[in-house]
């Protein structure tokens, strides 16, 4: 019994570890990208461009702290990126296009207040809560495939939208009444068969959920 309790013991040390070698090793590889990206940002600013693009860095996690001195920022790409945190966007009032695609990013509020956002595509974010997108006057197409999400309420809510991608999205409600009036009122709604039937995720699948994106965040796999 004792040696079985001490082979657990030593199997979690290692575990612990393993995940903090990963996790120096993840940081290391987020500093440099972040310099790499703030390095490009100033480029671009001095070319007076109004678009940036940071899938060339797939390690950052953190948007860089010169993208603030883009004037005008229309266009923002971090598509596949780690970053989490969208805090710094609520001063771009002039973004008109945002990609977040398979980002970390949770939590949509610093988008609330930008009143000329046209589209934003945030399939495969761990945004759970559309609510901020609802007081966007100005947004017309949204995608939020393979993204898992609380209710489609919100959307009915956007007074613009003209399309919409749901490839693979669920809501944890099933929403299935919001999807059949989205129908009614947006002219292309596209790929929406989890919520036409109201699938739920049972238990065992959340937590599986949650356990692969402890493991994208923590181990980078």
């Amino acid at each position: 019994m004792k040696r079985l309790f001490l082979f657990f013991i030593i199997l979690l040390l290692g575990g612990a570890g393993f995940v903090l070698v990963k996790q120096r090793e993840l940081t290391k590889q987020s500093d440099a990208a972040y310099d790499q990206a703030e390095a490009h940002v100033a480029q671009e600013i001095g070319r007076g461009t109004t678009s940036i693009d940071l899938r060339e860095f797939p390690q950052l996690a953190d948007l860089p702290g010169n993208l603030n001195e883009v004037e005008n920022l229309q266009r923002l790409n971090i598509n596949g990126t780690r970053i989490a945190d969208l805090t710094d966007l609520s001063r771009h009032t002039q973004l008109e296009d945002l990609v977040m695609r398979d980002t970390f990013v949770v939590d949509l509020t610093p988008l609330a207040g930008l009143a000329k956002l046209k589209s934003v595509d945030m399939g495969g974010s761990w945004v759970s809560d559309l609510s901020p997108l609802a007081q966007l006057p100005s947004l017309e197409r949204l995608d939020i495939g393979d993204t898992q999400i609380d209710t489609l309420a919100p959307v009915g809510e956007i007074a613009q939208l003209n399309w919409l991608n749901l490839y693979q999205a669920y809501a944890l409600d099933g929403s299935r009444e919001h999807y059949q009036s989205l129908l009614q009122s947006v002219p292309e709604v596209f790929n929406g068969r989890a919520f036409e039937t109201g699938y739920v995720p049972g238990p065992r699948y959340l937590w599986q959920v949650k356990m692969r994106r402890l493991s994208e965040k923590h181990l980078g796999q």
